[in-house]
């Protein structure tokens, strides 16, 4: 089992928000390139990607600059939210007529605590999780 990686929209909106992070995956443009580190980069240490010339680099080269975007993990994304702006993205189960995800997010402004649920019912933990981190990356000024 693996944890699910952000959407190129997510990343595209976190790379905006300041969010930079030198792991294994980055996307470039629509595509994702997963990290190579078999093959090629066999026996190198580090965490390999592409740059926006399709040459291999390590995040320690990484420019972000370029056309790179982090593509970290759902959670990976969530505790950067939570460490660095105090904001608390919880996917959260329903049950009426079947299973299904809403999402709250908790954060703080001026020194008011505040607890949203921006809407939408989702079938899918995942899915529900996007959405929330979407709109807790659109808070941050």
């Amino acid at each position: 089992m693996t944890e699910k990686r952000i959407l190129f929209a997510t990343a595209q909106i976190a790379k905006s928000k300041d969010f930079h992070w030198h792991g294994w995956r980055f996307f470039k443009e629509e595509q994702e390139f997963k990290r190579v580190f078999e093959g090629v980069a066999k026996g190198l240490e580090g965490n390999w990607c592409y740059n926006d010339k399709e040459v291999l680099i390590c995040p320690k080269m990484y420019n972000k600059t370029l056309s790179h975007y982090p593509a970290p993990s759902q959670g990976l994304l969530q505790k950067w939210l939570r460490e660095t702006h105090k904001i608390d993205v919880t996917p959260l189960p329903e049950y009426k007529l079947k299973r299904t995800y809403t999402v709250e997010i908790v954060y703080e402004n001026e020194g008011v605590l505040n607890i949203i649920n921006p809407g939408g019912v989702y079938d899918v933990y995942e899915d529900a999780f996007e959405f929330g981190l979407q709109h807790a990356l659109n808070l941050i000024k």
